[in-house]
């Protein structure tokens, strides 16, 4: 009688056991479900060529058909594999049927002009690591009829891969230059 108990609670043992681990791996199989359909289920975009920016209404635009000169500043440390990066993913938007119409020309220079020359933006490097930014930034603005910008890249461009850095460097260049168009 007493092996008979002790076999039967076994036995019941087993069956909740068996019950248990039968949940959690349907609760598993149920989380993972839903994680899986969000993942795929998400409005992804390739970074290069990069899509134009969302226009945010009181964001500064350079205007429909602007000529904008872009000057790099030769002074703040850029590499020449850096340099070309900019130009390049800078002048990729010329010509692209975005309705804009504008057009980057790019020159690298110590002789700057003024900060606010309109339709003009000024590229500079700054030797430091930016947590906020992914490695560059443009701020651009509006007084009256003068737009212009100021970008700059950070040091996060020199992180990384060295092989992929210089896609990278275009890649965001042509990301910061889509926040000046219409």
């Amino acid at each position: 009688m007493l092996l008979s108990n002790v076999t039967n609670e076994l036995s019941s043992m087993k069956s909740i056991r068996a019950v248990i681990v039968t949940l959690a791996a349907f609760a598993t199989l149920l989380i993972g479900s839903y994680h899986l359909s969000k993942l795929l289920s998400r409005d992804v975009q390739a970074q290069d060529p990069c899509c134009t920016p969302p226009i945010l209404p009181a964001a500064a635009r350079f205007p429909q058909g602007a000529y904008v000169n872009v000057y790099i500043d030769a002074n703040t440390g850029f590499t020449p594999t850096e340099i070309q990066s900019i130009t390049d993913g800078l002048q990729s938007w010329n010509g692209q049927p975005n309705n804009s119409n504008v057009t980057y020309h790019v020159t690298v220079t110590s002789n700057l002009p003024p900060p606010g020359t309109n339709n003009t933006i000024i590229v500079s490097y700054v030797n430091e690591y930016s947590s906020s930014t992914g490695g560059s930034q443009i701020n651009m603005y509006s007084v009256g009829a003068t737009t212009y910008g100021e970008m700059k890249f950070f040091e996060n461009i020199r992180v990384g891969n060295p092989s992929f850095l210089p896609t990278y460097v275009r890649t965001v260049a042509r990301h910061e230059g889509g926040h000046g168009i219409s």
